[in-house]
């Protein structure tokens, strides 16, 4: 499309060489724009990807750390039935007070 630019404005009488000139300039500049479009194109794409990695790490991360937390929970709520843990919670956050008379 950009070298037919040229050849039609050229055999227009009302364009001058100096306008020629400015054309082929701005077609150039269009043209480097276009393919620094691209490089910053590819280089969201690449980053974006990144970043999709690292979130799913520190996901992987932070169930690793829940599934150790189940392994010890879960079989001591089913031993219990879930009846024991109140009152150790409790009296661990809320100790007893006596009044001594």
């Amino acid at each position: 499309m950009f070298p037919r630019v040229k050849e039609k404005c050229a055999s227009k009488s009302w364009f001058s060489s100096r306008d020629i000139a400015a054309l082929e300039d701005l077609i150039g500049r269009l043209r480097r724009l276009k393919e620094n479009l691209g490089f910053i194109t590819n280089r969201v794409t690449t980053l974006q990807a990144s970043l999709d990695s690292w979130q799913s790490e520190q996901i992987n991360k932070s169930l690793y750390y829940l599934s150790f937390l189940s392994i010890v929970f879960l079989p001591l709520s089913i031993v219990t039935g879930g009846k024991f843990f109140v009152p150790v919670l409790i009296h661990v956050y809320f100790p007893p007070i006596h009044f001594f008379v």
